[in-house]
């Protein structure tokens, strides 16, 4: 899932490009296919002049500058590709040492594992003194732009490099200015996860970093902007950089507490609250013990945990602070079930490696399977074999709710109601509450929420 830390990893990957010149384009996508005037597209041979001038990220946001090389000392002419990464796009360099201008196969075991389909963007790049070592840059999944002048880019980097939560100009105050100014009123009645995803305040924050954020800082998604103080507002902005400075540092997400968990991190209890929240209807995580509707908890509400942390902006490090609160909450109550214990193990590898995935797309779309994580391991095993039929005759599916008084619940529901809805005729309406002791027998620490 690529958020701010992994657009500006893809920037730094890029960047060894710079000087590099321009080969070969081919757009595969394209945000604005109906647009067709822009002749770095529509003539390859009008772009063989071109070299990798600058490398900008902002947030999600990655821009190729590019410059000819006929007029290197101006700026004025430089244009700009954007590639937007939302949360499954990524971005491949690869090697090759032929003397061709055309793309080719040479690449890493990364891209051999890519779906071709889902390719955006091809680009070969020579080097500028070896004429014969080429660079191919292939996008996944990526929006893509056309070409625009790159004086717009430079004028947004301007002004966001302080707020861009991987930016080394990083600057809390500016942030915090943002939001208590007057201006601001129109924000003031969002709810704090929306305000913290908003690209325009926070740049780079995905829904994984505003979830742990959150959690971190003890503040609950739904409270509204206003209700919090300044200091509450400083905690959130601060844990969201520790968060994702730790993940970029680190080149992959840290440990989750609440994201996709079914038990607090923090303070091991099976209190993880789910929803769709707020306008941008994101599926959000927050524990109903750590996480309040009341302002920050007082000392008597909080115990120590070995794992507990805080920046310390000063120098950017990670200080222990324990800080976990231990009130009860009432357990999830649902039907009982009379389905059967199951016990998988990939023949080659073990158990240990087994996963449990669910089917994307296709006749047997959401239905749920074993699967190993090795590379190459053909083990396959449906774990669906002991669920219900409905009335329709087909094996139910099994969902999570993700609403605001059952979220967090498995059911079973009716195979027929998965597609779009409102298209979907003759289903028969079954319903039912998945027991927990089932869910824990059968599945495990395999079964997370985002399933």
């Amino acid at each position: 899932m690529v958020e701010g830390p992994g657009c500006t990893n893809n920037g730094r990957k890029v960047s060894v490009l710079v000087g590099h010149k321009l080969l070969h384009l081919h757009m595969i996508q394209n945000t604005q296919p109906e647009v067709t005037k822009n002749t770095l597209l529509t003539n390859p041979h009008n772009h063989e002049s071109f070299i990798i001038r600058q490398v900008l990220t902002i947030g999600k946001e990655l821009f190729i500058i590019f410059a000819k090389d006929q007029d290197e000392s101006t700026t004025e002419q430089d244009v700009a590709l954007r590639f937007h990464f939302g949360m499954n796009g990524s971005l491949i360099l690869t090697k090759d040492t032929t003397t061709t201008t055309t793309t080719t196969t040479n690449a890493t075991s990364n891209y051999r594992y890519k779906d071709e389909n889902l390719k955006t963007c091809e680009m070969t790049f020579v080097h500028p003194n070896l004429t014969n070592q080429m660079t191919i840059l292939r996008t996944y999944q990526t929006t893509v732009s056309n070409l625009i002048p790159a004086k717009a880019p430079r004028m947004k980097y301007e002004r966001m490099k302080c707020r861009d939560v991987c930016s080394s100009e990083f600057n809390v105050e500016t942030i915090l200015q943002d939001l208590t100014n007057p201006k601001s009123s129109t924000l003031e009645d969002n709810y704090i996860s929306d305000v913290v995803l908003n690209q325009n305040i926070l740049p780079g924050v995905g829904n994984i970093i505003k979830i742990e954020g959150l959690h971190d800082a003890r503040v609950h998604p739904k409270r509204p902007l206003k209700s919090l103080t300044r200091e509450e507002l400083y905690d959130v902005i601060v844990s969201c950089r520790t968060y994702a400075m730790t993940w970029f540092r680190k080149g992959r997400s840290p440990p989750k507490r609440v994201y996709n968990q079914t038990l607090c991190g923090t303070c091991a209890q099976n209190s993880i609250a789910i929803e769709k929240l707020g306008s941008t209807d994101r599926t959000t995580f927050w524990c109903k013990v750590c996480q309040t509707m009341d302002s920050n908890l007082d000392g008597n509400q909080l115990s120590s945990i070995s794992d507990g942390f805080k920046l310390n902006v000063e120098n950017d490090s990670i200080i222990d602070l324990p800080s976990a609160c231990t009130t009860s909450i009432d357990p999830i109550t649902v039907v009982p079930s009379k389905t059967l214990k199951l016990r998988k193990v990939c023949s080659l590898h073990g158990p240990n490696l087994l996963v449990l995935r669910r089917c994307r797309k296709g006749m047997n779309q959401q239905r749920i399977f074993f699967a190993c994580k090795m590379k190459n391991c053909k083990y396959f095993c449906w774990a669906d074999v002991s669920f219900p039929s409905c009335k329709c005759g087909k094996r139910v599916l099994m969902r999570i709710s993700k609403t605001e008084h059952s979220g967090g619940k498995w059911f079973f529901s009716c195979a027929q109601s998965h597609g779009d809805k409102g298209k979907r005729s003759g289903t028969c309406g079954y319903f039912q509450w998945v027991e927990q002791e089932f869910l824990d027998q059968t599945f495990g620490h395999l079964l997370t929420p985002l399933l």
